[in-house]
């Protein structure tokens, strides 16, 4: 058990060079290797850190920082334990913060250690907090989120925060330890830093609320003309906001499709109300967006995913608020054991600084608790708004870059920023001014800019990456202004950009973009279930396929040179991979096809998989690794944990690395120009040759959890999109066996057969594969459908015709009587 007999401490004016604990045989590496901390980032062995004004305090320290001499890997936390050490968190890169017993330290001798120094407690401050660290004397009250180290007793710490005069709110057990959201008095400040029970301190900041148009342009319209089941039918989705509707009077869009809903008292039990009714307006027209089926307007205004299930979660009281939402990871495992796999967060709030200063971009406690719930979930999908924050402080024409809310900075979200839609005649209400009319942009050329008439641009108001470490933020972009959904009755709910009747409202931001993803992420969870038979395909496979299907929109609709609106490089901190195109990303718009793979097992550190693909020289050509990382510690400004790296290797050996043509710093590039920031990586070919690529997966770094699932998605050829003809089908009376045959397709490598017992196919019964154009089975008596197409061994083409087979007798069926002995 650790002491929580808070020690008196002084604040040192002067800089301080930290003492460091040498280990004299270790080997030193030929290269730097840098500890990355939020508040410094430093090579002990070739710049050590100094730091001003740090806090001091008069006990012997038991944290601190371990560099190794080796790369991390799935036995490295057992080596720490056995030389004394209790592992605490990962720093990147190779570092680990520990505690060390006093006769661990008077022993401790490793080559494989290349480092030991404290952790000081300004490293547990983030850096917006300075002033209130001197304000000893002061009784202000304010709002902390406090990480405290997995080791260590919450309830001594909680009754020291209770004699500080703290209230805690809430708190939340994770990996790295128990987050709790307090309310403490500035004096106290300073105390908890020098606690050893205590490893981050942060401000704590409340978040706030950040189609038929939509559904053509993300490429919705263009895939159910393919696939018209393709609906979200059998998906389920959470929409966490303000509520729908009005729970006793539901609108007719979502009828019937209700999974579960959560009242706010259910979401936060200090919240008094017990309905789900929406008093804003916000969540109904989110929740639209995503499945509302438009049986109010005969199917113009319906959502992305029309046949998909809803869970309601209301966050919010009344108003603008989300007073009903907590730092923790509740509304995630509410929404998930409520069936959700994708999961919809229209709302977010800054990662520092102070209501009237805010920053971004940071990795917070926040972003840390939705990161570790994914890696433990890793079929659940948490899409995010990026935020409204864009803005031209300097009036230089070019919105700024670094104004990602959290949870956007967390890696394993799908962040979502926003580009325009395409709607110039507001006579039926919405914005069709400038940017400058509604929005007070006063440089050119984003001045003149009207709202929503160019998809390939993007929002003024849309937050821009990177986060602060680098990594490239928002993945993706979605129409987001002047988006019509529908209508909260509830009579406190406002009409957001303009009411276009009763029923619809037109409304703009990030949080109209969001959903618009998350009815893309159902109906590609509906295909890879219904289509290509994964029971639970991951999250990382989802983003992946969005991703790789995305659209390019540089340069974008303004400027050139210094104000061009979108970078030439890809991806980048303006649209990430681009704007989504669900008809690209599925393979099915005649131009491409998708080969993936979602790796579930994993590669640990110094492994490394291969897959070859066919490629052919008419289209560019795309691969994009995607992985659900281990969350970081919120000390740390490097978010990443378990580092990947994508190459492909050309029909000549030319050796391409992931994300090389991508808007990064050169924090994030090695020597080899490999990315070492991001847990997505892409690359594309413009003009590939024909022949076979070898697509390369490394395990380079995977210094936590053992090994690193992931998956990876290409669109290697044009594939054979004809159908295979004249499917027919002959049916024994005698033996009850069915027989398909169909005409040869050229190219194909087999032929995929389904059967089902529903004309839609909206459930699957059985699939078959042949290599030659005919097929016999036995069957029980029944009705029975079948379908069939070609496929390669890269993807598949388009389905036949729909042939019934009735089976009027039963097969027989041989008996072997069984006889004790």
């Amino acid at each position: 058990m650790h002491r929580h007999i808070l020690p008196s401490i002084i604040l040192i004016a002067f800089v301080s060079v930290l003492s460091v604990m040498p280990v004299a045989t270790a080997e030193q590496p030929d290269n730097s290797v840098t500890i990355h901390l939020r508040r410094t980032s430093f090579d002990p062995l070739q710049n050590p850190p100094v730091i001003s004004n740090a806090i001091q305090t008069d006990a012997k320290p038991n944290l601190f920082l371990v560099q190794l001499n080796i790369t991390p890997d799935k036995n490295t936390m057992d080596r720490l334990r056995d030389a004394g050490m209790h592992p605490l968190m990962y720093i990147p890169d190779h570092t680990f913060l520990v505690r060390i017993s006093d006769s661990a330290q008077a022993t401790l001798d490793a080559s494989w250690i290349r480092w030991i120094g404290p952790y000081e407690p300004i490293y547990k401050l983030s850096a917006e907090l300075d002033s209130l660290a001197v304000a000893t004397h002061s009784n202000q009250m304010h709002d902390l989120n406090i990480l405290a180290a997995s080791d260590v007793s919450v309830s001594n710490l909680t009754m020291s925060i209770d004699n500080m005069g703290g209230a805690i709110v809430s708190q939340h057990q994770g990996l790295h330890g128990v987050t709790l959201s307090t309310q403490m008095p500035v004096s106290a400040l300073q105390n908890l830093l020098t606690d050893d029970a205590v490893l981050w301190v942060e401000q704590g900041l409340a978040p706030s609320l950040h189609n038929e148009k939509g559904r053509e342009i993300t490429g919705v319209t263009a895939a159910r003309a393919q696939l018209d089941w393709l609906t979200g039918k059998g998906q389920i989705v959470a929409v966490t906001d303000t509520g729908l509707d009005v729970e006793d009077d539901l609108s007719a869009d979502f009828m019937g499709r209700v999974e579960t809903g959560f009242s706010p008292t259910q979401m936060y039990d200090n919240c008094s109300r017990t309905n789900w009714s929406d008093h804003n307006g916000h969540g109904t027209h989110v929740a639209g967006t995503i499945l509302g089926n438009g049986t109010l307007s005969d199917g113009q205004h319906a959502g992305m995913a029309p046949e998909a299930r809803l869970v309601v979660q209301t966050v919010s009281s009344g108003g603008n608020a989300l007073d009903c939402l907590l730092l923790d990871d509740g509304f995630l495992m509410k929404a998930y054991n409520a069936g959700a796999r994708v999961q919809n967060a229209s709302w977010g709030g800054p990662t520092g600084g102070s209501v009237v200063s805010p920053k971004y971009g940071g990795y917070d406690l926040r972003a840390e608790i939705t990161d570790e719930f994914l890696w433990n979930h890793k079929d659940h999908l948490l899409v995010v708004s990026a935020g409204n924050d864009g803005q031209d402080a300097d009036q230089d024409g070019m919105i700024d870059r670094d104004s990602m809310n959290s949870p956007a900075t967390a890696k394993n979200v799908l962040s979502v920023g926003m580009s325009e839609s395409e709607r110039t005649d507001c006579s039926s209400g919405g914005y069709c001014g400038t940017w400058e009319t509604h929005f007070f942009f006063s440089a050119q050329p984003i001045k003149d800019d009207r709202l929503s008439d160019n998809r390939n641009g993007i929002a003024a108001l849309s937050s821009r990456g990177p986060t602060d470490d680098g990594r490239i933020k928002p993945e993706l972009v979605a129409p987001g202004t002047n988006i019509l959904s529908a209508r909260s009755n509830h009579p406190s709910a406002g009409s957001g950009w303009g009411a276009h009747n009763e029923h619809y409202v037109f409304n703009g931001g990030t949080s109209m973009s969001a959903p618009m993803i998350s009815g893309l992420a159902a109906l590609t969870r509906q295909w890879l279930t219904q289509e290509q038979g994964f029971e639970t395909p991951s999250a990382a496979l989802v983003k992946a396929i969005l991703l790789n299907g995305a659209i390019n929109l540089s340069p974008g609709q303004y400027g050139t040179g210094d104000q061009q609106e979108i970078p030439d490089a890809w991806p980048n901190n303006v649209q990430g991979w681009g704007r989504a195109d669900i008809s690209r990303s599925l393979g099915i718009d005649s131009v491409s096809s998708t080969w993936l793979v979602d790796n579930t097992t994993g590669v640990e550190t110094g492994q490394v998989a291969t897959y070859t693909v066919p490629v052919n020289e008419e289209q560019p050509f795309r691969v994009t690794l995607a992985w659900t990382d281990y969350p970081a510690a919120t000390p740390t400004d490097k978010a990443l944990v378990n580092d990947l790296d994508l190459e492909i290797i050309t029909p000549n050996k030319q050796v391409i690395r992931g994300n090389h043509t991508a808007d990064l710093p050169s924090n994030c590039r090695d020597s080899n120009n490999a990315d070492r920031c991001n847990n997505i990586e892409s690359i594309e070919i413009a003009e590939p040759e024909s022949g076979e690529y070898t697509i390369v997966i490394r395990g380079t770094t995977v210094a936590q959890g053992g090994q690193q699932p992931f998956a990876v998605v290409a669109n290697p050829q044009v594939v054979q999109t004809i159908a295979p003809p004249d499917l027919s089908v002959k049916v024994s009376e005698e033996t009850a066996s069915t027989t398909l045959t169909w005409g040869e397709v050229a190219g194909a490598t087999y032929y995929e057969i389904q059967q089902s017992m529903v004309d839609d196919f909206s459930t699957i019964q059985a699939t078959f594969q042949t290599a030659s154009p005919s097929f016999a089975l036995v069957t029980d008596q029944g009705t029975y459908y079948y379908r069939v197409r070609a496929c390669n061994n890269t993807a598949c083409g388009e389905y036949s015709n729909i042939i019934t087979a009735i089976t009027t007798v039963a097969p027989q069926k041989v008996f072997t009587p069984l006889v004790a002995r």
